[in-house]
């Protein structure tokens, strides 16, 4: 696999990814690695503006990361309904012990 900017940040997205997930159980983490990730794609704008065409591989790579990102969104998005549904669910518990 050639070194280009597209490979460079690829690799580097994948493991941004990665750490997003393994912190997807904590809040906190995983809001500052949000962020974190977001400022990594906004410094790479110029990448996305090259004018040559992606080889197959890349494109492959950034179909894979698209898929990633789409699963992380899921999971956080799972997590947030836990945490907002969790007050009626305790108020619904204590009233079935009254």
């Amino acid at each position: 696999m050639t070194s280009t900017p597209m490979n460079e940040f690829l690799t580097a997205a994948e493991q941004k990814l990665s750490g997003l997930f393994a912190c997807a159980q904590n809040a906190s983490e995983f809001h500052t690695q949000c962020q974190d990730f977001d400022l990594f794609i906004s410094d790479a704008q110029q990448i996305f503006n090259a004018p040559n065409p992606l080889p197959a591989d890349e494109i492959s790579r950034l179909k894979s990361l698209q898929r990633k990102i789409t699963t992380i969104e899921l999971v956080a998005r799972n997590n947030a309904a836990l945490v907002s549904d969790m007050p009626d669910y305790v108020d619904q518990s204590l009233s079935g012990l009254r």
